[in-house]
């Protein structure tokens, strides 16, 4: 039977620096609520980069909808190996059984993340410190790396600072890299269960309504893209939910002034990054160890491809060249089953 024993990762993962350290002198307890289905082959490198943080203070609640291949196994021999509870049984969604978790959850700071994709190690470190830096925040969110399970390709993914009229009408956080207060979620309530696919934007944008949102320059997940992930096996039902997710909200896409403003915030988005990526590689020539993104920039292993970052920006064919722009090895890694 393969050792419980989380592995030593290879990768100069070593935390977060010691000046940082010393200001998350309040460690409140973070619960991170795990929604599963059969996904055997995936869910151990997902308990693995939880077991992995370089912040101790969590639980993990493993919500798993009844699953039929080896789920439930990897879920009893990981049991009392960390401080891990988990349940098998049918629910309503996704988003339901996000719900139950988070019913069962204890901590201060409330997360989910989906049984394919990982944090890096430093993402709960990274919130924790956020949140004690400005006690008014409610939600904070980070970057991400998109990896192609097909062919290995990582794409850096890097989101502007939080506007509501942005994300009401194009784009969104992403989800992996979303931590909140338990006050907000005791104020506005769980997931929409009648959600199939975008019950974490319709969240974001309930949340918009009320609370202090702040984003992180870090990139704290990495989302695994593969033949059966919701946003690859069902793209235009989920394209349908989203444009009614939004209307819903206040985004009148049918009307000509709607269809002007997601004009607009597309326009916005892609202006952003534009600037986002520039400001990466400013960082990463400069190697300042305490600017944004200082974590993967130290830690990540990373490999950058000046040209592709390049050609990138390029209008149309541009964007498909940010694929391998940035490379890391720890990404590599996490991605690897234990």
């Amino acid at each position: 039977m393969p050792s419980s024993r989380p592995r030593p990762l290879r990768s100069t993962s070593s935390g977060l620096p010691r000046a940082i350290l010393a200001y998350v002198t309040d460690r409140p307890l973070v619960s991170i609520v795990t929604p599963s289905l059969n996904q055997g082959r995936f869910i151990e490198a997902t308990i693995h980069s939880i077991r992995s943080q370089t912040y101790d203070r969590f639980e993990h609640i493993v919500v798993d909808g009844g699953s039929t291949d080896d789920t439930v196994d990897i879920l009893r021999r990981l049991e009392g190996a960390y401080p891990m509870r988990w349940l098998s049984e049918p629910d309503r969604g996704m988003y339901d059984a996000v719900n139950k978790g988070m019913r069962l959850a204890s901590g201060d700071i409330l997360a989910y993340l989906n049984s394919d994709d990982v944090y890096m190690p430093w993402a709960l470190q990274t919130a924790v410190f956020a949140f004690n830096h400005d006690a008014d925040i409610d939600l904070v969110f980070g970057d991400g790396i998109r990896f192609e399970q097909s062919t290995g390709a990582q794409t850096l993914r890097l989101v502007p600072p939080f506007q509501k009229e942005r994300i009401l009408f194009a784009g969104s956080l992403i989800q992996p890299a979303v931590y909140w207060r338990r006050r907000l979620f005791e104020r506005q309530g769980g997931f929409d269960s009648r959600l199939r696919y975008v019950g974490d934007l319709d969240y974001w944008l309930r949340a918009a309504e009320h609370a202090q949102i702040a984003h992180i320059a870090e990139v704290l997940c990495v989302e695994r893209a593969h033949e059966e992930a919701f946003s690859s096996a069902y793209r235009e039902r989920m394209s349908v939910e989203e444009r009614g997710t939004r209307s819903e909200r206040g985004a009148d896409l049918e009307s000509l002034m709607g269809r002007k403003k997601e004009a607009a915030a597309i326009r916005r988005n892609k202006v952003w990054q534009r600037r986002l990526w520039l400001r990466f590689f400013a960082a990463h020539l400069k190697g300042d160890p305490a600017g944004p993104w200082m974590q993967l920039r130290a830690n990540g292993g990373l490999s950058v491809s000046p040209v592709r970052l390049a050609v990138g920006q390029l209008p149309r064919l541009g964007p498909r060249y940010l694929a391998d722009a940035v490379r890391s090895d720890l990404v590599s890694e996490l991605m690897e089953n234990p």
